[in-house]
């Protein structure tokens, strides 16, 4: 979608959104929060001919409903314009990196072994149900999927057909996080599993324009695949499903790291060098956070401890879209 930007700026923010286009980036809700700062500047600083400390200052106010998280997303386009208007030749202020220190991370859910191993059990013998009649075909492959590839919960359930290459083993992932479209690839397992199930399903609903449908055809929403979730959860055993922390479909994303993490670990890998590879596979905005998951491993694999830290010590200091 293109915004008609109407403020003093709007030349500058146009020429911005065309460098990140031509990039291959879809920058759609960047262009939608510029389309706010447009407004913003339109009202408050009509002939502002560049970005000024205090208009950047004044904008990264955080609203009393607003979290961390939200600030950062208003913020980080702004201070992309200034540093495009500086590369520009013009004087910009860029916000100081301060303005960008995320929030503590929750405690996040590592999946054991046993744990999986049940949980696919369990959703094997899943049911249909009057809401979802192929709901026993759907929801074994949808979360096989979002584990072995890694991917975000949403970035699975808004797959369309064409989006998966079951031949290939290839799945494009379009408009993700900060509009970045990538494509992973399936083990041969999981592309072996989702060439059958994408015959099952096609049989089952021949019209279906999501890879991963509701009853209408169309994509499930994260609602539903996150009650599924849940449904299958506790209907593990108790010692399995009465952890300290409730895991989610984001854990089988926040495992899938960990797990190739320590297995190219195991293998010799240099974790300086491929962790690189898996910040681009998991499409993540920036290094920190795929280091993240650096944190987490030596509090299952104590053995990583020594080699985590030393990946850490050589991050970026700073890696922007």
């Amino acid at each position: 979608m293109s915004y008609e930007y109407t403020g003093s700026l709007a030349e500058d923010i146009s020429g911005l959104i065309a460098e990140k286009t031509a990039c291959g980036y879809a920058y759609t809700s960047s262009a939608s929060m510029l389309r706010r700062f447009d407004v913003f500047t339109s009202e408050h600083y009509p002939d502002a001919t560049t970005v000024t400390r205090e208009m950047a200052h004044f904008w990264a106010r955080r609203l009393e409903t607003e979290s961390a998280a939200s600030l950062l997303n208003r913020i980080k386009p702004v201070r992309q314009l200034a540093l495009y208007m500086s590369r520009m030749g013009k004087e910009a202020y860029a916000l100081e990196q301060g303005w960008f220190a995320r929030p503590e991370e929750p405690k996040r859910h590592i999946f054991s072994k046993l744990e999986l191993a049940l949980f696919f059990k369990a959703a094997d013998d899943y049911p249909p149900c009057w809401k979802n009649p192929s709901r026993n075909i759907v929801a074994p492959a949808l979360f096989r999927t979002i584990y072995c590839c890694g991917l975000r919960p949403c970035e699975a359930t808004r797959l369309k057909v064409g989006d998966v290459d079951t031949k290939d083993g290839s799945i494009t992932i379009y408009q993700a996080k900060g509009d970045k479209d990538r494509v992973v690839y399936a083990s041969d397992d999981l592309r072996g599993m989702l060439a059958k199930y994408n015959s099952e399903i096609a049989e089952a609903q021949p019209h279906r324009s999501a890879f991963f449908p509701n009853w209408q055809g169309n994509h499930i929403s994260i609602w539903n695949a996150e009650d599924w979730f849940d449904e299958l959860w506790y209907s593990l055993p108790d010692p399995v499903c009465k952890t300290q922390k409730k895991p989610s479909l984001q854990s089988f994303r926040h495992t899938f790291a960990c797990e190739r993490i320590r297995l190219w670990s195991k293998e010799g890998k240099d974790l300086r060098s491929v962790i690189y590879y898996l910040s681009e596979y998991m499409g993540h905005d920036s290094f920190r956070e795929t280091e993240y998951y650096l944190h987490l491993l030596p509090e299952r694999f104590p053995d990583l401890l020594k080699k985590a830290e030393a990946v850490s010590e050589a991050v970026l200091p700073e890696v922007m879209a």
